[in-house]
């Protein structure tokens, strides 16, 4: 909790606001934005209409994925194909006596087996755990944790650096 605190930003200065996670750096934030009202005191501005900009910590994660399956969907064309050689196998496995369809199936199975070459999809794994410690993470303790464990500055630190490295 916050108390008996105050700060000041002058005309052409910019603040940052650092601290250790949980500490409620957001939450002061949205306090001088006007996002939330504060519980006591108040927020002075110099003009009603200034602007305050503020970084967001929202990106495109989805947080009841775990790290794994979150670094994985940055591989979505390698997984599309993956999906794709289940579908046409399993669509193998119950043709039955149909040739023609047996045929087609067949022929999408070789281009889908080339494409997975070409992109290396028995690799991905491998090229998971190379970005999770890229990123800092352990693959053998990281793996199964939930992106949602893992605050919004650390996510944003995530998706910053595997966008650079995917």
């Amino acid at each position: 909790m916050l108390k008996n605190a105050s700060w000041e930003v002058k005309k052409g200065e910019r603040a940052g606001l650092v601290g250790v996670n949980g500490a409620g750096k957001t939450t002061q934030l949205q306090v001088v934005t006007g996002a939330l009202l504060p519980d006591s005191g108040e927020v002075i501005r110099a003009r009603q209409q200034m602007k305050i900009a503020l970084l967001h910590q929202e990106f495109d994660v989805e947080p009841s994925r775990t790290v794994r399956e979150e670094l994985m969907s940055a591989f979505s064309d390698q997984l599309d194909i993956m999906k794709r050689q289940e579908a046409v196998q399993k669509g193998l496995e119950e043709c039955g006596d149909d040739m023609d369809k047996m045929g087609k199936l067949l022929d999408e199975l070789n281009e889908l087996t080339s494409k997975a070459v070409d992109l290396d999809v028995n690799l991905l794994d491998k090229k998971v755990d190379i970005v999770m410690g890229e990123i800092g993470l352990n693959p053998e303790t990281d793996s199964d944790r939930l992106v949602a464990s893992y605050s919004g500055g650390w996510q944003m630190r995530y998706v910053d650096r595997i966008d650079h490295l995917v």
